[in-house]
């Protein structure tokens, strides 16, 4: 056996481990490219998310924002450690998600038309569905907890809590992003459900405007 077959006998395992890799990993790349592109419609409604960051995320936690004012002197640390004890952050993740969900539902079923990307709709949905589902038991465990005496909330607790609060935010915005993909249709056409048949409605939709705008003229 010549020393080039044995250096491919020994360089092909290596080399199929490394193209199931470099697979995966593109794999995972274009599903996360799909999975996060909804969010990228926030810069063509800018106006309409600063105004819906302003009433839902900022007022809807001025519960929050004017406990750490009013109990400034405590310290700043031990008022948000208080807040977390009170499962306050919980509260504000249920509501906004809630929210979300609500301005959802009734868009889909208000809506006149039939949306593009019904699979985003659904999947965020589901997804925030579970999250306000688990949100809710680990509030009513939060509370339980500090009716126990001489109980102490670990600061693992609190980084959970933490984490589902920023969580929450991150999938409310997701959501108020794929309730406004039908109005950008065009540029965000790739993530359509049926590329197929939606690729013939937006052919014909182009073909109606090129015809009106030459009546136009």
């Amino acid at each position: 056996m010549s020393l080039k077959k044995i250096t491919n006998a020994l360089a092909w395992p290596f080399l199929s481990v490394y193209n199931f890799i470099k697979k995966a990993f593109d794999l995972i790349l274009k599903s996360l490219f799909y999975v996060f592109s909804p969010y990228q419609v926030i810069k063509k409604e800018s106006f309409t998310f600063l105004l819906w960051v302003a009433v839902v995320i900022v007022i809807g936690q001025f519960g929050i924002i004017l406990s750490l004012l009013v109990n400034y002197s405590i310290g700043f640390e031990k008022n948000i450690f208080t807040n977390l004890t009170n499962g306050n952050f919980y509260i504000f993740s249920i509501s906004i998600l809630g929210i979300a969900l609500y301005d959802g539902f009734t868009q889909y079923l208000n809506s006149n038309e039939t949306t593009l990307f019904k699979r985003y709709q659904i999947g965020s949905w589901i997804f925030a569905f579970i999250l306000v589902i688990f949100m809710s038991a680990e509030y009513a465990i939060t509370i339980f907890k500090g009716t126990i005496p001489l109980y102490t909330h670990s600061k693992v607790d609190g980084y959970i809590q933490i984490l589902f609060y920023f969580l929450s935010i991150a999938l409310s915005i997701y959501i108020f992003a794929v309730k406004n993909l039908d109005k950008h249709e065009i540029d965000f056409f790739h993530l359509a459900d049926n590329q197929d048949v939606n690729e013939l409605k937006l052919n014909a939709s182009n073909l109606e405007e090129t015809i009106e705008g030459g009546i136009e003229i």
